[in-house]
């Protein structure tokens, strides 16, 4: 599979994430703080990076942030996971929906 091939797949599956909280791909982009929208965005950071290996830079390239941004992120998401099971559940609940 070929990087667009990559990049494609990779936004089909944001997209699908997107969906479950009831926004597109690219409202997901938006700058926008509003916390369900942020929820979002970080849970499609999370599922992305971990479940389905996007490098850090290819997320902050699609979602318009910088390298320090999404690592941050990542990070705190890590932890977040760590210790939250609320969080976990609802990361399995809309990996469940991705197939």
């Amino acid at each position: 599979m070929d990087t667009c091939e990559l990049r494609e797949e990779t936004a089909v599956i944001a997209g699908k994430i997107a969906d479950q909280f009831g926004y597109t791909l690219e409202r997901l982009k938006e700058k926008g703080n509003s916390t369900h929208l942020s929820n979002a965005r970080n849970i499609a950071y999370y599922i992305l990076h971990y479940d389905y290996g996007v490098s850090l830079n290819e997320l902050a390239e699609m979602f318009g942030r910088t390298n320090r941004e999404v690592c941050y992120r990542i990070a705190k998401l890590r932890e977040k996971h760590d210790k939250e099971p609320a969080f976990r559940k609802r990361c399995e609940f809309i990996k469940s929906k991705l197939t």
